[in-house]
């Protein structure tokens, strides 16, 4: 018997959605605030007669609202004019009533107070802009985070009767940086702690801080990483980088048997270099290879260290003790750096200057904060930080001075929020943002003094960024993979054998025209998959030249971009790029010595390869080709084989982010430019690319800036869609939230996990640990099987490892220690333990002491049950106090806190455990064992689509770009980095379709052809609209059937493109696909109505709603802004079958529907629609709470999109359909057999020209920046980009239906 998906979800789901309950408080990620505590009518009453123009009888009337501190750092805003009165400001906290409220402009008392409704949000927002303040951002439910100055809330409150509640410094420092605020080792060395010498900060740091500080002083807190299922190359911080994954071998078949383990000797301490494999040893001791291994794993003191030390591995660093690695991106590191190593130099203690530690911290978004301000900070602040500093620590800062670096654009201004007109007060996702560096002894000072500066918003560490196909595109295009293409993946060359396994291509969809975008480790571009013979690859690192142009921000905050130091390459028609950019402090090309393990050759290769008949012809020396020959083999015949891309004559815009190596770290960090929504994804767009693919990111599951960024560019560029890794953290199962990695966690963007891409009839798979569960019979009846879940625990490499000392198609009783936590002697029946498994809780005393009891009960191996969500850093070494020697050679590991105590809580209810090895089938329909998981802590469901991601062969490199011959290297790697690009360069192929008039019979040459530009959002809701299901197949991690979609593991499903976009010849008669594209909405309530299609009967339909929402607020805990509601009403069919109303996100049949509250993709599936049925499906804007909001981003409309896929006839009667569009320019709307809502005439999308094989690189117009109170001086050309001839244009979407109100 094996547990299901959905029962799992059971047990996670109470935690996901832990802390969402509607209620008077307003939920933060740091915290509630209370709005009960807050009574404003009797500060009000007393101060009835007071003038309203007196501040400092404004000020007095509500507790809410704080007076004007008088306690600023005088060193840190010593320049009192560049500040002005950004000081003092404050950010609050305010409910509105989205129906109305009793809020009204008398400010009666008989409108306040705690038992009062919150006033109306326009009531509200108009106050607010009035009295001269700005509103941020959003929080759900119905509340807002306003910035105003003291007595303009006082106002506000008075006017509305709106509770205005203070966010104070504890709200203003992200969640993450808990650990950081513990004394280090270094300051303990040094005589203090921040903390402990600012008792203010310990008080108000409430209530996450505390709760924080009682887990990681009661418990072990490490960070997450499983060295044995990463790349050889691993790093600091598990990315989204390969895996490696068993080999396949033939599935178990048969019972099991019964074993038990060969107990560990008492005698014998160690085991030596055996073991690994559990063999024998030639020594006595066994030395630990991992460094730190000897910290206590119970004591509070060890346990905040070891949290500091898994979190400070993630985050970036400031080496400077060399040249060469000091950055030349980052203002004023140049400078730095030769001052610390002037004074390093002077002090024989401290010869090398020691790291620094980046904190990122977010200035408030506002006017009042600028440029001038920000210089100021520059300036001002490390001389105040350096005396807090002191203060603290009671030691001289020396050389850890700390730098304060703003992000800057043209001429280095500021990246400061600009007046829109007179009085505005401002208002922008981001405003100016500063990266702070600081030495680790200084973190908890620095945290408590930045939280502290009223003109602060959010402060938070800033994370390291490292790395996250002919068999998968197979599987993606003609739905199945047989055993047969499998292992011949090519066939005999012939067309029908092309067109049965690539259909797709075979019908001339292959990339042609379009542009996709990644940003990874480079491009060796020296590989045959990659090169052109037209150009030297070995010459284009001199082609490289610095960059001149200049564009304006989209965001509205007036900011000029120019990166002069950047250097790039944008051929004028290479065959496979259009751009090569290398930002400043980036490593050319893809050199595998140099840390990148080849990561982004592969990925390039998976979205674009190909190899090309003139590149593999026999005497072909590489030499440079031109004229008509070049031009020939460029365009001419490529070859098929197994490391073919998804879009082979697709092109990319790279932009290489990989960081030089750090001596003594294996693998290279990753870098982009930044900001990531305004100059990153923008490089990608400038030069036509509208897909993008990023194979990178954190392993932090939580939404923050970079997420944040991803979003906001497509809230602004809709016509983009962006793909990226869920990561590679699937096998640390049941942990609350999921794994998925920001910015895998943004809203708008594709999360892709990864599948097998092997055909189940070949019965091979995994070899996998698998735990069973039985209940003992009744009277001597055989035991019934209640559970199987694969299990992967974290090992140490060090010891023997539990698939090497369990026989395969072997199993082992796995018991639970007693105690619990196994720090005494054990308790059990000695026949228990004896050779058994045991599962021990970690903490409370050192790992060697429990090793030693679970030894001398006769245990043959222990596995550890973490005692945080966080997973480990590193595996347990159960060494000697003080000292590198294990004290036993026994099999150690340790597995996840969710998992192990779903075990226990089996093995307490009476269940008997065992530990089996065994191999678990694994097809097409798998979902990888390390392919994170979702829902997130929200409840949204990610990832959003899977696709094959194991074993994929894709390009590789060799490393240094030398030119000549190419090389047709190919590499086989396993991660959800390789199934990120698959997606990508498949959805290539949609957007092809839909752009060169397949849409909407498959054909471009039926007289109904619609040719268009689609959004990304139509490309998404299609894409997830046509998912294949896996229910029946296997999430490896937990080694248990899937349901149907959506879950935690497929998300939606698998991409598949015959199941989404109707083919003749490969798709069934009477399949159809039909989209809505680019609605708009700009007020809540208002509603569209889509008809015209009738159910067939003859197979399911799937109607999925897609928009990109509004970016939401870091310190948010729901991240959903702008709520939209699908439903779709079927009628009754020609069987007699009734009507029904069917609600998004609601399973089939549900009793009692309800609305999706969480995510911004909405689906409606029929699995068997009655013959005859029509369809009305309806889109209404529950809410749009962006529109409150202050800033050019918020004036922007709710875009949305629809995509309809099944067995149905007719077309969507609405003029955001281009298939209906047409139908009216052939006089044929009477044929579809639909009505509709009434629509506003309008002329038909236009159809782009058909795409020559190589079009030039185009270079799409930005929009034009926002008007500004003042112009700021621009060089010559500033603001504007220079064009390639012949650009390309998207053309203008249709207008938006005519909604109803």
């Amino acid at each position: 018997m094996s547990v299901s998906i959905g029962t799992l979800l059971l047990f996670l789901l109470p935690f996901a959605m832990l802390g969402l309950a509607k209620s008077q408080d307003v939920r933060l990620r740091t915290g509630s605030i209370s709005f009960s505590n807050h009574d404003t009518s009797a500060q009000q009453g007393q101060q009835g007669g007071a003038a309203a123009g007196d501040s400092s009888t404004v000020a007095s009337r509500s507790a809410s609202i704080s007076e004007p501190t008088s306690s600023l750092d005088p060193l840190a805003y010593r320049s009192a004019e560049a500040w002005g009165l950004a000081p003092l400001l404050r950010l609050y906290v305010v409910q509105y009533s989205p129906e109305g409220g009793s809020g009204s402009s008398s400010g009666s008392s008989s409108s306040t107070g705690a038992d009062a409704s919150p006033p109306a949000a326009g009531l509200l927002v108009s106050a607010v802009s009035a009295a001269g303040g700005s509103v941020l951002s959003y929080v759900p439910d119905s509340s807002l985070l306003v910035v105003a100055l003291p007595e303009a809330a006082a106002a506000v409150q008075r006017d509305t009767g709106a509770v205005m509640v203070e966010l104070g410094s504890e709200h203003r420092l992200a969640p993450e940086c808990a650990p950081l605020l513990m004394a280090s080792a270094a300051e303990i060395q040094q005589g203090g702690s921040s903390l402990s010498s600012s008792s203010s900060s310990s008080s108000r740091l409430v209530p996450w801080l505390q709760q924080q500080k009682r887990r990681l002083l009661g418990e072990t807190v490490t960070g997450s990483r499983k060295p044995q299922q990463v790349h050889e190359q691993q790093s600091n911080e598990v990315m989204h980088s390969p895996v490696l994954v068993p080999d396949l071998q033939q599935c178990t078949k048969g019972e099991v048997k019964q074993v038990r383990l060969q107990p560990v000797d008492e005698n014998e301490e160690g085991s030596g270099s055996g073991a690994a494999s559990g063999s024998g040893s030639a020594s006595r001791r066994l030395v630990a290879t991992a460094a730190g291994s000897s910290l206590n794993d119970g004591s509070s003191s060890s346990a905040q260290e070891v949290a500091r030390r898994a979190l400070l591995r993630r985050m970036r660093q400031l080496p400077l003790a060399d040249e060469r690695e000091v950055p030349a991106a980052l203002a004023g590191a140049a400078e730095h750096a030769a001052r610390r190593r002037q004074m390093a130099a002077s002090d024989a203690t401290a010869a090398v200057p020691p790291p620094q530690y980046e904190l990122l911290v977010e200035l408030l978004p506002v006017s009042a904060v600028t440029a001038e301000a920000v210089a100021a900070a520059e300036a001002d602040w490390p001389g105040a930080m350096s005396a807090a500093f002191e203060a603290a620590t009671g030691a001289p800062v020396g050389t850890c001075m700390p730098l304060v670096s703003a992000v800057r654009g043209f001429a280095g201004q500021a990246m400061v929020v600009e007046q829109q007109s007179e009085g505005d007060a401002g208002g922008a996702v981001a405003g100016a943002r500063l990266r702070v560096f600081v030495c680790e002894q200084h973190l908890s000072a620095a945290l408590d003094w930045l939280s502290s500066q009223p003109v602060v918003r959010w402060v938070s560490p800033r994370m390291t960024h490292t790395h996250r196909n002919a068999r998968a595109s197979i599987l993606t295009q003609s739905g199945s993979l047989t055993a047969a293409e499998y292992a011949d993946p090519v066939g005999d060359g012939s067309s029908g054998a092309e067109a049965a396994r690539r259909p797709y291509w075979a019908a001339g969809l292959d990339g042609t025209g379009e542009i996709l975008g990644s940003g990874d480790t480079g491009v060796d571009l020296d590989n045959c998959y990659l090169s052109d013979p037209r150009y030297d690859s070995g010459a284009v690192a001199g082609q490289l030249v610095n960059v001149t142009e200049t564009w304006t921000s989209s965001n509205g905050n007036g900011t000029v971009w120019w990166r002069p130091d950047d250097r790039v390459w944008r051929p004028s028609d290479h065959r496979k790029l259009v751009q090569y950019y290398l930002p400043a402090g980036c490593v050319y090309g893809d050199n595998p010595a140099q840390g990148t393990a080849g990561h982004g050759t592969h990925t390039a290769g998976s979205m674009v390869g190909a190899l090309l008949a003139l590149q593999l012809a026999p005497g072909y020396n590489g030499s440079v080709l031109s004229g008509a020959a070049g031009e020939a083999a460029a365009y001419g015949p490529t070859v098929l084989d197994a490391g073919s891309g998804a879009a082979p004559r697709a092109k990319l815009s790279v932009v290489d982010i990989s960081l030089p190596l750090v001596r003594g770290d294996p693998e290279a960090g990753l870098q982009t430019p930044e900001p990531v929504d305004d100059v990153y994804l923008r490089l990608h767009y400038e030069v036509g690319a509208r897909v993008t693919s990023d194979s990178w990111g954190t392993d932090i599951n939580i939404y923050e800036e970079t997420a944040q960024a991803y979003d906001a560019f497509l809230w602004r560029n809709p016509d983009s869609i962006a793909f990226i890794a869920a990561g590679n953290n699937g096998s640390d199962a049941l942990t609350p939230g999921g794994s998925i990695g920001t910015p895998a966690t943004a809203k708008n963007i594709v999360a892709v996990g990864a599948t097998y891409r092997v055909p189940a009839e070949l019965g091979i798979g995994p070899q996998v640990l698998e735990v069973r569960g039985s209940t003992p019979g009744t009277d001597g009846s055989t035991p019934t099987e209640v559970l199987r879940l694969s299990v992967y625990p974290m090992e140490n490499p060090d010891l023997p490892q539990l698939l090497n000392i369990i026989p395969l198609g072997s199993q082992v009783p796995l018991v639970v220690a007693d105690p619990p936590d196994a720090c005494t002697p054990l308790t059990n029946p000695a026949a228990e333990v004896r050779g058994a498994v045991v599962l021990a809780v970690r903490g409370e005393c050192w790992f060697y002491q429990k090793v030693l009891h679970v030894r001398a009960a006769g245990g043959g191996a222990v596995i550890f049950v973490n005692n945080v969500p966080e997973m480990m850093d590193s595996p347990p070494a159960p060494v000697y106090p003080n000292s590198n020697y294990y004290a036993a050679k026994m099999a150690t590991s340790v597995i996840s806190q969710g998992l192990g105590q779903w075990l226990l809580g089996n093995a307490s209810a009476g269940v008997e455990l065992s530990l089996a090895n065994t191999v678990k089938n694994a097809g097409s329909d798998t979902v990888a064992f390390f392919s994170s998981y979702g829902p997130m802590a929200d409840g949204r469901i990610k990832p959003d689509i899977v696709t094959p991601g194991v074993l994929i062969t894709s390009a590789g490199a060799k490393g240094g770009i030398t030119g000549g011959a190419c090389s047709p290297a190919q590499a086989n790697l396993s991660g959800t980095s390789m199934a990120t690009p698959h997606a990508a360069g498949h959805t290539a192929l949609v957007r092809q379709y839909l752009r060169t008039g397949f849409y909407p019979t498959g054909s471009p040459a039926d007289a109904a052809a619609a040719p268009f530009t689609p959004s990304g959002m139509l490309l998404k809701a299609a894409l997830i609209a046509g998912a294949k299901s896996l229910q029946g197949g296997l999430a490896m991690a937990l080694g248990i059937p899937m349901g149907p979609p959506p879950d935690a593991y497929q998300g939606w499903g698998r991409l598949s493109l015959p199941d989404t976009l109707p083919l003749p010849g490969l798709t069934p008669a009477g399949f159809s696909l039909q989209v809505a594209d680019r609605g708009q909405f700009t007020a809540s309530g208002q509603q569209a109505a889509l008809t015209g299609i009738t159910a067939t009967g003859k197979g399911p339909i799937s109607i999925v709603l897609t928009w990109y929402d509004y970016p939401a607020d870091v310190n948010s805990p729901t991240q959903l802004v702008n709520d939209l509601d699908l439903t779709v009403g079927l009628g009754g069919g020609r069987d007699g079958s009734p009507p029904q109303s069917l609600m998004g996100n609601n399973p089939e049949g549900a009793l009692r529907p309800a609305p999706d509250r969480v995510n911004n993709v909405e689906r409606v599936y029929i699995t068997h629609p009655s013959p005859g049925a029509a369809l009305t499906i309806t889109v209404t804007a529950h809410s749009l709470p962006s529109r409150l909001l202050s800033g050019p981003d918020a004036l922007l409309p709710q875009r949305w999109a629809v995509a309809v896929v099944g067995h149905f006839s007719g077309t969507l009667a609405s003029e955001l359909n281009p298939a209906y569009v047409r139908q009216g320019q052939l006089g044929t709307r009477g044929d579809s057999g639909g009505g509709g809502m009434q629509q506003a005439t309008s002329s038909p999308p236009p159809s782009p020209s058909p795409p020559s094989p190589h079009p030039p690189s185009p270079a799409a117009r930005l929009p034009p920046a926002p008007k500004k109170a003042a112009p700021r001086p621009r060089p010559k050309g500033a603001g504007k980009k220079k064009r390639n001839a012949g650009a390309a244009k998207s053309p203008a979407p249709p207008p938006p239906a005519k909604i109803q109100a």
